[in-house]
């Protein structure tokens, strides 16, 4: 994967949603962690990385 792509996909997203991904992937934050300091629930954590890393990934793959 390009790196610099995924740069441009990330830097595209709302802000909430990048925190997110920022959290759990590059700041190895469990979705229990992250619901925590956003003071949410981890189902509404979970379903907001699923749906954002599906945008991601059809940002990344409309790129390729």
């Amino acid at each position: 994967m390009d790196r610099e792509a995924l740069k441009i996909a990330l830097a595209e997203l709302p802000a909430g949603e990048r925190r997110v991904v920022v959290l759990r992937f590059f700041g190895g934050k469990s979705p229990a962690e992250i619901a925590e300091l956003l003071g949410t629930s981890q189902a509404h954590v979970r379903g907001l990385l699923s749906r954002t890393l599906e945008r991601l990934h059809d940002s990344l793959m409309a790129t390729a």
